[in-house]
């Protein structure tokens, strides 16, 4: 893997709006951190990733679903997943089962 420039490409009520470039590099394990924001709550945006201009097409939809407004009683579910396919169970190098 090697550095790269980095966007997420979100469609919103009003258009579509292209968050970053950020570029990623070694310092940083080739990682970045996108800020996103403009976003409404309590709703869902349809995103798409960008590396080096070329979209990343996942075999599912990806969706950005917002938290609803402070002092509703709307149920929230957070969900967590990083690079399993490099340092999880998705890489055998490093699975002991």
């Amino acid at each position: 893997m090697e550095p790269a420039k980095i966007e997420v490409k979100i469609e919103k009520e009003d258009g579509i709006v292209v968050f970053g470039p950020i570029y990623s590099n070694y310092e940083t394990d080739l990682s970045v951190e996108i800020w996103i924001d403009g976003l409404q709550s309590s709703s869902s945006y349809p995103y798409q990733l960008i590396v080096n201009d070329k979209v990343i097409s996942p075999s599912t939809d990806q969706v950005i679903n917002t938290v609803p407004e402070l002092g509703t009683n709307e149920e929230v579910k957070i969900a967590f997943g990083s690079c399993p396919h490099r340092w999880g169970l998705g890489n055998h190098n490093l699975s002991s089962f």
